[in-house]
This record gives structure tokens, sequence and C-alpha cells, in this order.
């Protein structure tokens, strides 16, 4: 599989909008989304059926639902990215419960985590963890102690075992400055060759570009660590944290551009009679023989032509008497109360900026 670059990510800056260079944008607007254009967009890697089929990937990612990195491949579309990340914000519930907000053009969006697992088609329950740091002890203290996403974690000699690290440096080189490791930062050479490409494959659909490619994640080490064990792992809640988390970050890449476009499709199939002409980035396989592609070739065509029907399922929430500590939509009914109340007052608030964003939107009909 080759490996995406920084290089491949920088070349998102040719079809993201410049929304804020629109004629007439008011300065408001304008401000609104000039720090969200400048940044790049992570679109993540289209995995090749003779890479995924190698080394036990299939089986065992399939056994914790993690197929669903190797089964994504979506064309761009950068103006719903746009507008998703220069809006998006994650809450919390009065039981602990993520709610994930966003608006597009006057609709207020609001997601439980387990709906936008539905949407995205990706893990939604199991172990939950977020943290950017190496270490593995940064897993203990990132972890959530009380609520719906309260986890027992796997210790870090847990995690060393199972992945059967061998240590194959002490010290390491950082900056012209020797630095000695501990036993809980892991280098990626420590992983066997079958591991290693594991590890790329989820590096490259969830964590993205950039950082210190040479060591693993604490959390990309415990994502291993529930493949080996065929624990269930929480993709969904990493998935929110990481966009809270790159929202937050002026420099951060948006993440998920490929998995968003799923989301784009809900929102299109839920509110139909918003504005939906625009352009999307299509991706092409490269040439030889390579093992997997990345977005690179334009394709203007308009939302709807461009993307097929998304398979949606509603899902219905299960009674008192039914729910288990296994389900996450445990109290959906009285948070779906919540989340429509809350719809109806912000909609007050965002009345005439929703009518400011439908201008900047719609297209001139011909």
């Amino acid at each position: 599989m080759p490996k995406a670059t920084t290089t491949d990510i920088s070349l998102t800056k040719s079809y993201i909008p410049k929304v804020s260079k629109i004629p007439g944008i008011s300065p408001t607007i304008a401000q609104f989304y000039k720090p969200i254009e400048n940044r790049n967009i992570h679109e993540g890697r289209v995995v090749d059926q003779a890479y995924y089929k190698s080394n036990n990937i299939e089986r065992l990612f399939t056994n914790i639902r993690f197929n669903c990195l190797f089964q994504i491949n979506e064309p761009i579309v950068p103006r719903f990215i746009l507008d998703f990340y220069s809006q998006v914000t994650v809450q919390t519930d009065e039981y602990g419960y993520l709610v994930i907000s966003f608006m597009i053009q006057h609709e207020f969006i609001t997601l439980t985590l387990a709906q936008f697992g539905q949407i995205l088609k990706i893990p939604y329950n199991g172990q939950a963890v977020f943290t950017n740091e190496w270490d593995l002890a940064s897993l203990e203290y990132s972890r959530e102690t009380e609520g719906p996403y309260c986890t027992d974690l796997p210790t870090p000699d847990d995690i060393r075992r199972l992945l059967e690290l061998e240590r194959v440096m002490v010290d390491r080189t950082i900056k012209s400055q020797t630095v000695s490791l501990n036993p809980n930062q892991i280098l990626t050479k420590e992983l066997s060759p079958d591991m290693k490409q594991w590890e790329e494959l989820i590096r490259e659909n969830v964590f993205g570009l950039g950082g210190h490619r040479d060591h693993l994640p604490a959390c990309l080490a415990h994502m291993l660590y529930c493949v080996v064990a065929e624990e269930q792992y929480n993709l969904a809640y990493f998935f929110v944290k990481r966009i809270q988390c790159a929202r937050a970050t002026p420099t951060a890449n948006l993440p998920y551009g490929m998995f968003l476009t799923r989301l784009y499709r809900h929102v299109m199939e839920m509110y139909p009679h918003l504005d939906n002409g625009t352009s999307s980035h299509q991706h092409d396989d490269d040439d030889d023989d390579v093992e997997t592609s990345r977005a690179s070739t334009p394709s203007p065509t308009t939302y709807l032509n461009s993307l097929g029907p998304l398979n949606y399922q509603n899902y219905q929430m299960p009674s008192a008497s039914e729910q288990t500590d296994e389900t996450l939509f445990e109290r959906q009914t009285t948070l779906l109360n919540q989340t429509q109340q809350m719809c109806k007052e912000m909609r007050g608030g965002f009345k005439s900026f929703g009518k400011a964003l439908k201008g900047v939107f719609s297209k001139k009909k011909k």
C-alpha cells in the first residue's frame, strides 16, 4: 500500500472553494469561512482488494467492524466539508451522551453519536477513548471515568504483550538531541510486518497524515490491540472527538473527507429542499500496480448526479425494559425530545444568519 504524504494532502487546496472571496459577500460571512477554507482536507485512502485480503486484514477487521476502513470509496464534496467544519459543535447531554450539531443553510441538524455512527457506517459502541499523546499511559488518564463511555481499558503491559512488541532501540534522536524511550512509547518499526500493514491502513483512514509516522500514537496502539483481541471499538466516539479537536486547532487538517460524503447524502435525503448544486472531487485510481488510490482529479458535477442514494436505516429506540449495558440508545427518546427543543430555540437565533447563508449557498437558476 503506497504511503500517502503531506504533499498529497496539500493538493486539496486546488479544489477547496474560497467562499470568503465570493464577490459581494458580507465581511461577517467572509470571516466565518476564511479560517476553515485555508485548511487542507484529509480525504482518506481507497484500499485495493488485494491489500485488505492479505495478512488476515479482512477477517480480523471485519470481526470488530473495522472493515468500514477498507470499504470507503467516495467522491469528496468540498463545499459540504467546508460548511460542516465552519459550524460543527460537539456537546454532551445531561446523561453524558455526545451530541454533534451543525448548520447547513437554514437547517440546524443535531445527531446523537449512535446516529452519526449509523450514517457514516462506522462502529458506535465498544471501547472509547481519545488522546493525541504517544505514551500508552495517556490512555488511562484520558478515558471517561463515568457515564455511557466509561471504558475498562487494557493496561500498557496488556497492549505490549498482545501486540508481541520487541524493543528495537532504547534511544531516539529528536532535533539533534538523544532522548531515552520509555517502555510505553512504541515505534512503528517494533511491529511485525503483518501488523505494520494493519497500522498503515488504520492510520490512513482514521488518523490522517502529518505528525511523527515513525512512532505509534497511543490510540492507534489501542486500536491494534482491539483488532487482535477481537474487542469492539467505538470508532464513532474517536471520529467525533477528533473532529472536535480539529475544529478547535487553527492549523489542523480537516479529517474524514470521504466519510463525510455519507453524512452529506443523509442531509440531502432528509432535507431535499436544500440547495444541492455544487461540485464534487472524484477519486481516480492511480496508475501502474499500486494498491490504493487517493482523490486526484476534479470532476465538477452536481451533488445528486455524482452521488448515489444513501442506504440509511432508521433504528427503533428501545423501551426502558429493553435497555442493556451494551446498548447505546439508552434514553434516546428523551435525548431526541431535547434536541428537537434545542433546534427550535437555535433556529430563532440563527434565523437572520441562515438567510445570509442561503444567499451565499444558492445557485442562480438558469
